[in-house]
């Protein structure tokens, strides 16, 4: 990742100013460094005050085509993040970069274009989603200004996407993250690890709020967020509605407030990601096919994937005719925040806060990577060096479960999960975290398929010899991996067959592999019959490369025939076991059998 104030607003006097990039020199020698040392790419934040400083519609890119350039010579790819937010305002946040001046003015006439707290306190770092589709900036929506601004740097960089421009992440909120700024750390409102606070106190927000109460039928839950919330610097159980024990978090307005809350965020999520899509899949844009599992295990992109005649195959297609998906020749992406801390309490406030409706009794990151699936979107998310042992007890932090559970959420919906660390840090504990992301335990925990290091600089050069260690050993994993026949899904490094964990039960994996338990789910049978059909081992199994069995001794084992079949008998008398086992408690959210797919097309592939 490149510093933040990569690309500077240089004032010229007379209110002119132009973009440049700051240390041209010393940072082509970095990037030098980077790509020699084996690196793939850099992230970069593309400003949205900087580049359309000087008013709607006017951009300047000049000095992001010379850094691109710089970059290319050094043999790296870039990840272009769209950073619709201001700089300065978060933890380890080193300059200060505005929101260009002309939104600045427009909030000036209309403050509520800005989120804003119960005391009525407004944050400038980014626009509220609630006024998303209306015309607050100079005649155009937030997200028309969004679209405009990718739409006019993929024209300005068209050569380059899909190949120096690996990824176009969209910033979505606070830090370009999918979130509220529920915890503004540069104006000291707040502290870690406080619970932060809700921010849906802007007249728009507000005004949805109160549509949606209407709608329920309880038009008193439309004044605001809960009262009894706390402040920023509070911690779960000093308020009412997080407390554990007896927490409104989980009553029925609760539950109300919270799935409008995270409902908003997911919503303004899924229109920008659909606009952007849609303005860059048209006639005469570069785009690329989407295979069943080209953007990850299982990833199918949806309704916003435009589509094209192609050659039809299955049995039910119609000869001639297959609906081909399409997506952007720069992969689309968006970052997730680790908002870690309160994660080993019932109520997760500060996710809560923050807009990730998360709890001990629900997931919710699957509503989010379901929700970029269908965008065959990307996702990166931070903390991924963390360990809850450095954590302070008061924080009731969980670092290590939050990534466990958002890695299971990507690879359950097919959606690449990249890492970043959260802090600069350069100790054994923290690669040692990094590295265990991206190498995966097992395919049901998931792995990351790309790091991005927080951040180049000074800090980096004067501990390089660490860092040159850190990437010599994620080098020598893969280079095992492709080159030795190592396969980490199936074995382990001296070559024996390697175990799952699977609940409280532990199975082995091979290509004749008996997968016994209610604790098996579906995605995961999915993925190792991909697996091996990558590997082509079913061609050694005369289509059996799967051998599936029930749980109970009661059902007794799965026949499975050289057609992939399953007897239907069978499969009537294991679907009355797993109703009867979810009826009373046991193996939810699971399957214990699937048919062997037919159509090594339809198969998603590891990557």
């Amino acid at each position: 990742m490149l510093p933040l104030d990569t690309v500077w607003l240089l004032e010229l006097g007379g209110g002119a100013a132009r973009p440049v990039v700051l240390r041209e020199q010393a940072m082509q020698t970095g990037l030098e460094m980077l790509g020699a040392a084996g690196v793939a790419g850099v992230m970069v934040d593309v400003w949205w005050g900087i580049v359309e400083h000087a008013g709607p519609g006017r951009y300047d890119w000049g000095a992001y085509r010379a850094l691109f350039e710089a970059a290319r010579r050094a043999g790296l790819r870039i990840q272009a993040v769209m950073s619709f937010h201001a700089a300065g305002a978060n933890v380890g946040d080193t300059c200060t970069i505005p929101l260009p001046r002309w939104v600045l003015e427009a909030g000036e006439r209309d403050p509520d274009i800005f989120f804003t707290d119960r005391a009525g306190v407004r944050n400038r770092e980014c626009l509220s989603l609630g006024c998303d589709e209306l015309p607050v900036l100079a005649g155009r929506s937030p997200v028309q200004a969004y679209v405009d601004f990718v739409r006019a740097f993929s024209t300005e960089f068209r050569p380059l996407l899909g190949e120096t421009i690996a990824e176009i992440t969209l910033g979505l909120g606070p830090a370009g993250e999918l979130r509220y700024p529920s915890y503004p750390d540069g104006d000291g409102r707040w502290r870690f690890p406080g619970i932060g606070e809700f921010q849906c106190h802007d007249a728009y927000m507000l005004g949805a709020l109160r549509e949606a109460a209407a709608a329920a039928g309880r038009p008193e839950w439309g004044l605001g967020a809960p009262a009894d919330a706390g402040r920023y610097n509070s911690l779960p159980h000093e308020t009412e509605f997080f407390h554990d024990g007896w927490g409104g978090w989980d009553t029925e307005y609760g539950r109300f407030f919270l799935s409008w809350y995270s409902g908003m965020l997911l919503a303004h999520a899924d229109r920008v990601l659909g606009a952007v899509r849609e303005a860059l899949t048209g006639p005469g844009w570069p785009r690329a096919p989407v295979i069943a599992g080209h953007m990850g295990v299982g990833a199918h992109p949806g309704p916003a994937s435009r589509t094209e005649p192609a050659p039809a195959t299955g049995p039910c297609a119609r000869p001639g005719v297959r609906r081909v998906r399409y997506r952007p020749a720069a992969q689309l992406g968006v970052k997730l925040a680790g908002v870690h801390w309160g994660y080993n309490t019932r109520a997760h406030a500060a996710e809560l806060t923050a807009g990730v409706y998360n709890t001990r009794h629900r997931d919710g990151y699957a509503a989010v990577m379901a929700l970029l699936a269908r965008h065959g979107a990307a996702a990166h998310f931070t903390c991924v060096e963390m360990r809850d042992c450095e954590q302070p007890p008061a924080a009731a932090s969980g670092p290590e479960g939050l990534l466990s559970q958002v890695l299971r959420a990507a690879a359950r919906h097919g959606v690449p999960l990249g890492g970043e660390n959260a802090l600069q840090r350069y100790d054994r504990a923290a690669f040692d975290r990094m590295a265990d992301g991206a190498v995966g335990r097992n395919v049901l925990a998931g792995r990351l398929e790309k790091i991005t290091f927080l951040r180049m600089g000074d800090l980096m050069i004067d501990n390089w010899d660490a860092f040159s260690g850190f990437l010599s050993r994620l080098r020598d994993a893969e280079t095992v991996n492709e080159n030795k026949g190592y396969d980490p899904l199936l074995q382990t490094p001296d070559g024996r067959e390697k175990e799952w964990e699977l609940g409280y039960e532990r199975v082995k994996v091979g290509p004749t592999t008996n997968f016994v338990g209610n604790h098996m789910t579906q995605s995961a049978i999915d993925l190792v019959q991909a697996h091996l059909q990558k590997r082509d081992l079913d061609s050694r199994q005369g289509g059996q490369h799967l051998r599936l069995q029930s749980g109970g001794d009661a059902q007794g084992p799965q026949r499975v025939d050289d057609s992939g079949a399953v007897p239907e008998e069978q499969r009537r008398k294991l679907g009355a076991a797993c109703s009867q086992a979810e009826a009373t408690g046991q193996g939810q959210q699971t399957s214990t059998l699937v048919s062997p797919v037919d159509s090594a097309e339809s198969l998603a592939q590891l990557r």
